[in-house]
Protein backbone atom coordinates (compact mmCIF):
# COMPACT_ATOMS: atom_id res chain seq x y z
CA UNK A 1 0.00 0.00 0.00
CA UNK A 2 1.36 3.19 -1.21
CA UNK A 3 0.76 6.10 1.48
CA UNK A 4 0.10 9.85 0.41
CA UNK A 5 3.64 11.75 0.84
CA UNK A 6 3.59 14.19 4.03
CA UNK A 7 2.34 17.47 2.95
CA UNK A 8 5.46 19.78 3.16
CA UNK A 9 3.46 22.93 5.05
CA UNK A 10 1.76 20.89 7.45
CA UNK A 11 4.88 18.78 8.17
CA UNK A 12 6.76 21.95 8.59
CA UNK A 13 4.12 23.63 11.03
CA UNK A 14 3.61 20.23 12.86
CA UNK A 15 7.55 20.00 13.23
CA UNK A 16 8.09 23.42 14.69
CA UNK A 17 5.19 22.82 17.01
CA UNK A 18 7.59 19.48 18.09
CA UNK A 19 10.69 21.69 18.54
CA UNK A 20 8.63 24.16 20.67
CA UNK A 21 7.46 21.64 22.90
CA UNK A 22 11.06 20.38 23.57
CA UNK A 23 12.42 24.43 23.67
CA UNK A 24 9.85 24.86 26.59
CA UNK A 25 10.80 21.99 28.35
CA UNK A 26 14.66 23.00 27.84
CA UNK A 27 13.81 26.72 29.17
CA UNK A 28 11.56 25.75 31.91
CA UNK A 29 14.58 23.06 33.02
CA UNK A 30 16.93 25.76 33.03
CA UNK A 31 14.78 28.23 35.06
CA UNK A 32 13.47 25.71 37.71
CA UNK A 33 16.19 23.44 38.05
CA UNK A 34 18.79 23.87 41.04
CA UNK A 35 21.43 26.13 39.21
CA UNK A 36 24.11 23.64 38.01
CA UNK A 37 22.43 20.42 38.00
CA UNK A 38 21.51 20.20 34.27
CA UNK A 39 24.63 18.73 32.06
CA UNK A 40 23.07 18.62 29.24
CA UNK A 41 19.70 18.04 27.42
CA UNK A 42 19.14 16.80 24.19
CA UNK A 43 16.58 16.22 21.41
CA UNK A 44 16.51 12.69 19.56
CA UNK A 45 13.47 10.48 17.69
CA UNK A 46 10.74 10.93 15.26
CA UNK A 47 10.81 15.04 15.68
CA UNK A 48 14.93 14.93 14.54
CA UNK A 49 13.98 12.15 11.52
CA UNK A 50 12.61 12.90 8.19
CA UNK A 51 8.99 12.73 7.30
CA UNK A 52 8.28 11.21 4.32
CA UNK A 53 4.12 10.19 5.03
CA UNK A 54 1.74 11.19 7.28
CA UNK A 55 2.69 8.63 9.74
CA UNK A 56 6.21 8.90 10.03
CA UNK A 57 4.95 11.55 12.74
CA UNK A 58 1.02 11.11 14.46
CA UNK A 59 0.34 14.74 16.27
CA UNK A 60 -0.19 13.50 19.82
CA UNK A 61 0.93 9.89 19.60
CA UNK A 62 4.23 10.50 18.28
CA UNK A 63 6.70 11.24 21.72
CA UNK A 64 9.14 14.42 21.43
CA UNK A 65 11.66 12.32 23.08
CA UNK A 66 13.70 15.20 25.59
CA UNK A 67 16.71 13.27 27.32
CA UNK A 68 18.82 14.65 30.10
CA UNK A 69 22.12 14.65 31.93
CA UNK A 70 22.18 15.70 35.12
CA UNK A 71 25.14 16.53 36.77
CA UNK A 72 27.02 13.65 38.80
CA UNK A 73 26.04 16.37 42.37
CA UNK A 74 22.46 17.21 41.03
CA UNK A 75 20.28 17.41 44.06
CA UNK A 76 17.15 14.46 44.78
CA UNK A 77 14.80 17.46 44.70
CA UNK A 78 14.92 16.84 40.64
CA UNK A 79 13.37 13.23 40.81
CA UNK A 80 10.84 14.32 42.85
CA UNK A 81 7.06 14.10 42.32
CA UNK A 82 6.09 17.86 42.85
CA UNK A 83 9.16 18.76 40.85
CA UNK A 84 7.83 16.74 38.10
CA UNK A 85 4.40 18.07 38.39
CA UNK A 86 5.71 21.89 38.21
CA UNK A 87 7.86 21.06 35.53
CA UNK A 88 5.20 20.04 33.52
CA UNK A 89 2.75 22.35 33.92
CA UNK A 90 5.01 25.37 33.50
CA UNK A 91 6.60 23.92 30.27
CA UNK A 92 2.94 22.95 28.72
CA UNK A 93 1.96 26.83 29.59
CA UNK A 94 5.12 28.00 27.91
CA UNK A 95 4.33 25.87 24.71
CA UNK A 96 0.94 27.17 25.15
CA UNK A 97 1.94 30.80 25.12
CA UNK A 98 4.29 30.28 22.22
CA UNK A 99 1.70 28.60 20.03
CA UNK A 100 -1.39 29.90 20.89
CA UNK A 101 -3.15 28.50 17.23
CA UNK A 102 -1.29 25.48 17.85
CA UNK A 103 -2.73 22.62 15.31
CA UNK A 104 -1.59 20.08 18.06
CA UNK A 105 -0.13 19.75 21.31
CA UNK A 106 3.16 17.62 21.14
CA UNK A 107 3.41 14.57 23.75
CA UNK A 108 6.95 15.00 25.53
CA UNK A 109 8.88 12.12 26.87
CA UNK A 110 11.25 13.13 28.92
CA UNK A 111 13.76 10.70 29.79
CA UNK A 112 17.02 10.72 32.47
CA UNK A 113 20.10 9.64 30.80
CA UNK A 114 21.41 8.61 34.38
CA UNK A 115 18.32 6.00 34.59
CA UNK A 116 18.81 4.99 30.80
CA UNK A 117 22.20 4.21 30.56
CA UNK A 118 21.44 1.59 34.13
CA UNK A 119 19.45 -0.17 31.90
CA UNK A 120 20.43 -3.78 30.46
CA UNK A 121 21.02 -3.32 26.94
CA UNK A 122 21.01 0.08 26.21
CA UNK A 123 22.59 1.80 23.48
CA UNK A 124 23.30 5.23 23.14
CA UNK A 125 21.42 6.63 19.55
CA UNK A 126 23.82 7.39 16.79
CA UNK A 127 24.81 10.66 17.26
CA UNK A 128 23.23 11.54 13.86
CA UNK A 129 19.95 11.30 15.28
CA UNK A 130 20.30 13.21 18.35
CA UNK A 131 20.53 17.23 18.54
CA UNK A 132 22.21 19.06 21.65
CA UNK A 133 20.11 21.52 22.92
CA UNK A 134 21.92 22.79 25.90
CA UNK A 135 25.59 21.37 27.93
CA UNK A 136 28.14 18.52 26.96
CA UNK A 137 27.79 17.16 23.22
CA UNK A 138 26.26 13.81 22.94
CA UNK A 139 28.00 11.16 22.91
CA UNK A 140 26.61 8.57 20.46
CA UNK A 141 26.28 4.84 20.18
CA UNK A 142 29.39 3.48 18.35
CA UNK A 143 29.24 1.20 15.05
CA UNK A 144 31.32 -1.32 17.16
CA UNK A 145 28.39 -1.14 20.08
CA UNK A 146 25.43 -1.90 18.02
CA UNK A 147 27.01 -5.00 16.14
CA UNK A 148 27.11 -6.93 19.25
CA UNK A 149 23.52 -5.80 20.20
CA UNK A 150 22.09 -9.04 18.44
CA UNK A 151 21.23 -11.48 21.21
CA UNK A 152 19.85 -8.30 23.64
CA UNK A 153 17.45 -7.47 20.71
CA UNK A 154 16.69 -10.95 20.00
CA UNK A 155 15.45 -11.46 23.59
CA UNK A 156 13.79 -7.66 23.82
CA UNK A 157 11.82 -9.44 20.68
CA UNK A 158 10.76 -12.32 22.60
CA UNK A 159 9.53 -10.33 25.97
CA UNK A 160 7.93 -7.76 23.42
CA UNK A 161 5.85 -10.96 21.93
CA UNK A 162 5.15 -12.33 25.11
CA UNK A 163 3.37 -9.26 26.00
CA UNK A 164 1.49 -8.27 23.12
CA UNK A 165 0.34 -12.17 22.84
CA UNK A 166 -0.68 -12.78 26.70
CA UNK A 167 -1.22 -9.25 28.14
CA UNK A 168 -2.20 -6.56 25.40
CA UNK A 169 -5.65 -7.87 24.96
CA UNK A 170 -6.12 -7.00 28.44
CA UNK A 171 -5.06 -3.27 28.25
CA UNK A 172 -7.43 -2.44 25.38
CA UNK A 173 -10.61 -3.96 25.88
CA UNK A 174 -11.23 -1.04 28.42
CA UNK A 175 -9.84 1.60 26.23
CA UNK A 176 -12.05 2.62 23.24
CA UNK A 177 -12.20 5.17 21.03
CA UNK A 178 -9.23 7.81 21.59
CA UNK A 179 -8.26 6.03 24.45
CA UNK A 180 -7.20 3.36 22.58
CA UNK A 181 -3.63 5.76 22.41
CA UNK A 182 -3.07 4.69 26.38
CA UNK A 183 -2.21 0.80 24.89
CA UNK A 184 0.56 2.28 22.89
CA UNK A 185 1.79 3.73 25.62
CA UNK A 186 1.44 0.96 27.36
CA UNK A 187 3.41 -1.07 24.98
CA UNK A 188 6.43 1.93 24.63
CA UNK A 189 6.73 1.25 28.52
CA UNK A 190 7.04 -2.29 28.08
CA UNK A 191 10.08 -2.19 25.87
CA UNK A 192 11.29 0.46 28.73
CA UNK A 193 11.81 -2.72 31.45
Amino acid sequence: MDLEPFDPGLAARIRAEAHGMAMAYLNVLVAESPKGSIAGVYLKGLSQRLWETEIDYVPELSDVDIHVRLAPDAPAVIHSFPFALQLGQSALAHFQRQFPSRSHTPRPQLLFLDHLEKLPGYLASPAGNVQTLLGEDYRGGTIAEYADCAPSDAQRFSSDAHFVIDELAGKVIDRPGKLLTNAIWLANRHEDR
